[in-house]
């Protein structure tokens, strides 16, 4: 069933999604299963920005450049990025239909609920460039729509070489669909996306 849908909604598209005013196709897709305090967890961080999972190595100047540009990805104009989480109960794999309900998280896991799933959306409407002495230049969000639990819905995933899933969260008016790959690093940034990318806007 899982595979038949996203042939039919995805056609030859690898990922887009629509918001409340607009559609945005997916130029970030990633994912990553993470154990924590016991608990295990999908992540998923969709965006129409080109960004990557992990932060900038290198020497300084370098990883500043790159810090610089992370930073303008998520916090330009029209930036929209989503963030989806799955929970689990059993490990049996990750295929499948996860119900998503407001204020999802492990604990809510039971027997007769042994899925869950949460969403987030970020939108930035309008954002203006800040220049320090005409070298460091960063984007600040005039106006931003930041939904950090987007409530009733479903997540609907297909666990491969790559993690396709579609989503919808209709009280939100958020929905779309992935084709997303692995992020094999773990310093904090894809945790920051996936809750609250508005933290790396000034």
């Amino acid at each position: 069933m899982v595979g038949w849908m996203l042939l039919a909604m995805t056609g030859c598209d690898p990922g887009s999604f629509m918001y409340p005013g607009g559609e945005a196709e997916l130029r970030t897709m990633t994912w990553r299963i993470d154990q924590e305090a016991g608990d295990t967890k999908l992540r998923v961080f969709l965006s129409n920005s080109v960004l990557p999972c992990t932060f900038p190595e290198g020497d300084d100047e370098a990883r500043n450049r790159a810090l610089a540009d992370l930073q303008l990805a998520v916090c330009r104009e029209d930036a929209r990025h989503v963030g989806l989480v799955l929970y689990q109960r059993d490990d049996n794999g990750w295929t499948g239909t996860f119900p998503a309900r407001a204020g999802a998280n492990p604990a809510a896991l039971t027997d007769e609920v042994p899925r869950l799933a949460s969403g987030s959306y970020v939108g930035i409407e309008e954002a203006f460039l800040v220049q320090v002495d005409g070298l460091d230049r960063w984007y600040a969000p005039a106006e931003e729509s930041f939904f950090p639990d987007l409530g009733e819905g479903w997540v609907d995933v297909e666990e491969g070489a790559t993690l396709q899933g579609t989503f919808a969260f209709p009280e939100a008016g958020v929905s779309g669909h992935f084709e997303a790959t692995v992020c094999d690093g773990r310093d904090g940034l894809l945790e920051l996306l996936v809750d609250d990318p508005l933290l790396l806007c000034p």
